[in-house]
C-alpha cells in the first residue's frame, strides 16, 4: 500500500492506476496542518509514503517554516523505517519555482532523494502548461494526472521500494 498524505492536489488524484493506496490528502492543507495530523501516517509504518504538500504555502515569506516541517515530516516517517517519496509541487499560474528548488535542496542536504519532479513535467517552453490543469490552475485534469502518473512511476521502478498492481 502506498501511503499519501498531501492538500487538495491529493486528495483529488484518481489513485485507481497504483492499486491499494491511502489517501490522506486533504483540501486547504498547509505543511504545517499536515505536521498536525501525520500520526496517522507513522501509524502505517513501514509502508511507503508519497508526501506532495506544499501548494498552499508556495508564497510564503520566508519559506522556511513550510520547508522545516515537511522535512519533519519526511524524517518523522523515516524514522519508522517508511520509504519516503517527497514530490516538487505541481506549477501554478505564480512562480513555485523557489519553494521547489528550496525543496530539492533540503531533501539533499537532509540525505533524502531529489524529491519527484511534477514541476518541469507540467511545463511547457518555461510556462505552465495550462492543458494539464483545470481552470482553476492549481488542479490537475484528465490530461495532467497521467502526466504525474508518469513520473511516480518512474521513480517507484527507479528506487524498487513498491510496485503498483498492473
Amino acid at each position: 500500500m502506498l501511503i499519501c498524505p498531501g492538500d487538495s492536489i491529493t486528495e483529488r488524484r484518481p489513485w485507481h492506476a497504483f492499486g491499494p493506496v491511502l489517501n490522506l490528502g486533504r483540501g486547504g492543507d498547509t505543511c504545517a496542518l499536515l505536521k498536525a495530523r501525520y500520526a496517522i501516517v507513522l501509524d502505517y509504518a513501514p509502508m511507503p509514503v508519497h508526501l506532495l504538500i506544499g501548494t498552499n504555502n508556495a508564497l510564503d515569506n520566508p519559506l522556511t517554516p513550510a520547508l522545516d516541517d515537511i522535512m519533519t515530516m519526511a524524517n518523522w516517517s523515516r524514522s519508522a523505517w517508511s520509504p519516503v517519496i517527497l514530490c516538487k509541487i505541481p506549477p501554478r499560474e505564480f512562480n513555485v519555482a523557489d519553494f521547489n528548488d528550496a525543496l530539492v535542496a533540503r531533501a539533499a542536504t537532509e540525505g533524502f532523494d531529489t524529491p519527484v519532479d511534477y514541476w518541469s513535467t507540467m511545463m511547457v517552453s518555461g510556462n505552465m502548461n495550462f492543458t494539464l490543469f483545470n481552470s482553476d490552475y492549481t488542479h490537475p485534469n484528465a490530461s495532467g494526472w497521467p502526466v504525474m502518473d508518469k513520473e511516480l512511476f518512474a521513480e517507484l521502478d527507479a528506487r524498487e521500494i513498491w510496485r503498483p498492481i498492473g
